[in-house]
């Protein structure tokens, strides 16, 4: 049922803002360009959209791999083309308005080719600012599509036991296998972190929407040499492709699920817990009273530890974490928002609660919110795909 609604309101969405579009740029084109495929390219924008719309729903259905690729592809940039027009046209129209009341002619030469050029300034302009914005829009599904990052990211803590400093933890989070991102890329980049020694690998959720990669994603990723169990826990998108299939696929693979419960390592002689938080799965909602539910479910018995990592897919947690002396949490979910500028999403300053990619501290304990692996919309700017390897260290 929450899929039908989904696909019901993404079909309004995509006819709103497609036919939005094309009003707008066939009237900047009569008023300011007059260009006669422009009007083609407006005329045919919405039905081009409504094809791939109707491609990316058939080959998620009958799972056609790369009409898939296509289909949601061709979807998604329709949907950012018809976006840019929309948010760049009433300043492209402002400009050619302004040209108009600019006078023709003047009996001085001199004045009427000053005239002849502010005009043409500011048609130009109005034609600059839709085709940079996409050459921009360019750059970013180029990002979309380059090797994963492996960042090196130090973490300090002045309560880090000696035998945990210099400890690493590789982070994947939000591979989202089945739309751009596929088995053989995860593969590459497995490849590419060989040379990396790790300690620990965490998997924070949102780990694959096609589920029969699933498995076999975990048994990849348990292929990464690390002195310490593989540990996996779930995001929203486990229960959109159900939780009960999920968790079965889980169990047939060599990577254990966290889900409300802890695994503790002792590493020389230091007891090192992880606990796997579940996801609310609610999107704009107070999720604390489960943050907390979760915590204490986890921290069940009161086992003894000397270090604690939560696996939050939730960034927020950290809201909640520090009632409960968690050192650490690791989260996605997020995706940085997939702008981003000098290592911070570009959100940040409005979203500044929703910690949206990078470190935070609150109290005692730190967060590292990475901007994921895969995504579910081709498009990253500024702010790259990332599987982090997390360093402990002592402050």
């Amino acid at each position: 049922m929450r899929s039908v609604v989904f696909a019901i309101v993404m079909l309004v969405f995509l006819t709103l803002l497609t036919f939005g579009a094309r009003a707008l740029l066939r009237h900047g084109n009569k008023n300011i360009w007059e260009f006669s495929f422009l009007d083609k390219f407006a005329k045919y924008l919405p039905y081009t959209g409504w094809f791939f719309y109707l491609l990316f729903g058939a080959a998620l259905a009958f799972k056609w791999k790369y009409l898939l690729f296509t289909g949601v592809t061709g979807l998604s940039i329709v949907m950012i083309v018809s976006l840019i027009m929309i948010l760049t046209m009433p300043v492209s129209l402002l400009m050619g308005k302004i040209s108009n009341y600019i006078p023709k002619r003047k009996k001085n030469s001199n004045i009427l080719k000053y005239n002849q050029d502010r005009r043409l300034f500011l048609k130009t302009a109005a034609a600059a600012l839709p085709v940079f914005t996409i050459g921009t829009t360019t750059n970013g599904f180029a990002g979309a599509f380059q090797n994963v990052k492996i960042p090196g990211i130090d973490m300090f803590f002045e309560n880090l036991p000696t035998e945990l400093d210099g400890f690493k933890i590789w982070h994947l989070s939000d591979l989202h296998l089945g739309y751009y991102y596929q088995l053989d890329d995860l593969e590459r980049l497995l490849l590419n972190a060989e040379s990396e020694s790790v300690d620990l690998v965490v998997i924070t959720g949102d780990v694959a929407d096609d589920l029969s990669q699933l498995t076999d994603a975990l048994k990849l990723i348990d292929q990464k040499k690390s002195t310490y169990p593989k540990l996996v826990s779930v995001g929203n998108h486990e229960y959109f492709r159900g939780i009960q299939e999920v968790r079965r696929r889980i169990d047939t693979s060599p990577i254990p699920l966290l889900l409300n419960n802890h695994h503790i390592v002792n590493v020389n002689g230091v007891k090192l817990l992880i606990g796997g938080m579940d996801d609310p799965v609610r999107m704009h909602t107070d999720n604390v009273p489960f943050f907390e539910r979760s915590i204490k479910q986890i921290l069940i018995n009161k086992p003894e530890y000397d270090f604690s990592i939560l696996m939050s897919h939730r960034p927020k947690a950290l809201n909640v974490v520090p009632d409960f002396n968690i050192d650490l949490v690791l989260a996605g979910h997020t995706h940085g928002a997939q702008l981003g500028f000098n290592n911070r999403s570009i959100f940040e300053p409005m979203w500044e609660e929703n910690y949206l990619w990078g470190k935070y501290s609150k109290g005692k304990s730190q967060l590292y919110t990475s901007s994921g692996v895969g995504h579910w919309f081709p498009f990253r700017l500024g702010c790259p795909a990332e599987a982090p390897i997390i360093t402990l260290k002592k402050a």
